[in-house]
């Protein structure tokens, strides 16, 4: 295997945590960023990062605070 392969792998490894990371980050927040949980952002960004990761800062940066449900 070729050396970019491996740098490929890497990013999309590097890119797929990073996602996961503000996505959990974001969720003990409030602040889900929709349509995807934070394992499904990581998933999509680490097999079609080209795709998602431009989808994903996209929709973060539309993400809101939901209020605290009343107990």
């Amino acid at each position: 295997m070729s050396v970019a392969y491996f740098v490929g792998l890497i990013i999309s490894v590097v890119l797929a945590r990073w996602v996961r990371s503000d996505a959990v980050e974001r969720e003990d927040r409030r602040m889900k960023v929709a349509p995807f949980g934070h394992t499904a952002w990581a998933i999509a960004v680490f097999l079609l990062w080209i795709v998602f990761l431009p989808w994903y800062l996209i929709a973060r940066s539309r993400t809101t605070a939901t209020p605290p449900s009343p107990s």
